[in-house]
């Protein structure tokens, strides 16, 4: 697999290549361009690439004006500091967005998802699938990853089992640990939908719990239910109506 990397940061670049090749020992990384202009003059050449990570926010503009300019045919991962460009980066061939300060757990499975992709548009071929299940089996089977919260000048990792409860208050997400220890949190739960395992249920438009904390429901007028959790949160959990069909079956484990 010929990997090549758009980022102008050296230590990330660095970090980058190391992750990547923890993952996938046998990927050739065929550059690191940390910029627009040196970027477009790679891609006149006409390289072979397979996979592309890319920053945004290079030294000399977005990395977008690159894949405006040059018709990019393999798929992109963005790895950026910024989240407001998610939209944008699904049009310019993303197939993953991954946020700075970035851990190896993230490489390996933004890597996977490109070796699920590939697989599909192959056809299943042999060596891809060898791929995969090596690196499904580095990373012990499992798409769950830590979430990085930011506390009082420090960033935390918080790994998804331990989430309780995301919920959104004022236009601010936060998350409840199963330990009662709360976190700002700095996406959106349309993009924790997409995200998070199938353990998590968004039961209404302000929240997303973990089946694990469910202790029961109870049955309220109109079709609605109420949640109890095993952590305490300030407001009533109520599945609504539309929802209720569907929690009911991700309660069962359906």
């Amino acid at each position: 697999m010929r990997i090549l990397i758009i980022e102008d940061e050296k230590l990330t670049a660095e970090d980058l290549v190391e992750s990547i090749q923890s993952a996938l020992p046998q990927a050739i990384i065929v550059g690191v361009i940390p910029s627009i202009e040196r970027a477009l003059s790679f891609f006149s050449n006409k390289p072979e690439i397979d996979l592309i990570f890319s920053d945004i926010q290079l030294q000399d503009g977005v990395s977008f004006e690159i894949f405006h300019q040059i018709e990019i045919r393999c798929p992109i991962i963005f790895c950026t500091a910024f989240n407001e460009y998610a939209l944008q980066a699904i049009k310019a061939n993303g197939i993953d967005y991954i946020l700075k300060p970035f851990a190896v757990e993230d490489i390996k499975n933004a890597l996977m998802k490109y070796l699920s992709w590939k697989t599909m548009m192959t056809g299943a071929g042999e060596q891809i699938e060898q791929q995969l299940s090596g690196l499904l089996k580095a990373i012990g089977g499992s798409k769950k990853q830590s979430l990085l919260v930011h506390y009082q000048g420090r960033i935390i990792p918080v790994s998804q089992d331990d989430v309780a409860i995301f919920f959104k208050e004022n236009d601010v997400t936060y998350l409840i640990t199963k330990q009662s220890k709360k976190y700002v949190y700095e996406r959106t739960l349309e993009q924790l939908e997409d995200e998070l395992s199938h353990q998590f249920f968004r039961i209404n438009r302000q929240c997303i719990i973990q089946r694990d904390v469910v202790v029961e429901t109870i049955q309220l007028f109109n079709r609605r239910l109420e949640v109890l959790i095993t952590v305490t949160v300030s407001f009533k959990l109520e599945v609504s109506r539309n929802r209720v069909a569907n929690f009911l079956k991700w309660l069962k484990g359906d």
